[in-house]
């Protein structure tokens, strides 16, 4: 798998899972928990108008308590650690409320026809936005004091092989992800941001494939530097000092 290609800087982090959707009301308190072998986890809110509950204030601290004033859905992106190696993130939908439509009443009126749109209506967040925020939210929480030169390294490795995509010498995914390996091992030692790395990989599995046998045709090419380039973005949107 395409983990497996880059084994030596994106590293499997420890296993987390939370449920796919909590659902609670308005103004009420609501747990999430998270099921993990980690003994704290860290839970950090994804959507602006969610509160979350301090969890060094909370007995079990693998539980937080969170609130919402208004109906809608809220994202909460939650983290371990074990054996002082970070877990993969995992991700919720808090369902607060009733957020979609009402369903109709029997025999309903005919609906009054819709006014005029807003002249701004705000479109649903795309993808690769979530994908750039979780990243940033995942390296807020980091406790590596020298993340940030970690952070520039990986944009570095990821630069060198985008420009090693196009090299006529490569003929399969396994051939230049060989190269890249070499180039990472000498740049970016094993350990660092592997949360952040294994985001990295699990993006790059998804829009790429984990076979390292695929030709590289130029349709394969064009797709993996596009996956490359998304992730040099997310990267590049955190604010490293």
């Amino acid at each position: 798998m395409f983990l497996q290609l880059f084994a030596s800087f994106l590293i499997s982090g420890q296993d987390i899972s939370l449920p796919e959707t909590v659902k609670g009301e308005p103004s009420v308190f609501i747990p999430i928990t998270a099921v993990t072998k980690g003994e704290i986890v860290q839970f950090v809110p994804l959507d602006a108008g969610l509160s979350v509950f301090p969890s060094n204030l909370l007995t079990d601290r693998k539980t937080t308590v969170v609130v919402a004033s208004k109906p809608g859905k809220y994202r909460v992106l939650a983290y371990t650690a074990i054996d002082n190696k970070p877990s993969s993130p995992a991700i919720t939908t808090l369902v607060v409320g009733n957020p979609g439509p009402d369903p109709l009443p029997p025999n309903p009126v005919p609906p009054t026809p819709p006014g005029p749109m807003p002249p701004n209506p705000v479109p649903p967040t795309p993808p690769d936005q979530q994908f750039n925020e979780a990243v940033q939210s995942m390296y807020g929480g980091l406790q590596e004091q020298d993340k940030s030169a970690s952070v520039k390294k990986l944009i570095s490795i990821y630069s060198f092989a985008l420009k090693e995509v196009d090299n006529p010498n490569y003929k399969t995914q396994g051939d230049l992800f060989a190269t890249v390996k070499t180039f990472s091992n000498r740049n970016l030692q094993s350990g660092k941001i592997d949360s952040i790395r294994e985001m990295c990989a699990d993006k790059s599995d998804a829009e790429i494939g984990t076979d390292s046998n695929t030709s590289l045709t130029p349709e394969v090419r064009t797709k993996i530097k596009a996956n490359f380039n998304k992730i040099l973005t997310a990267l590049g949107g955190i604010n490293v000092q």
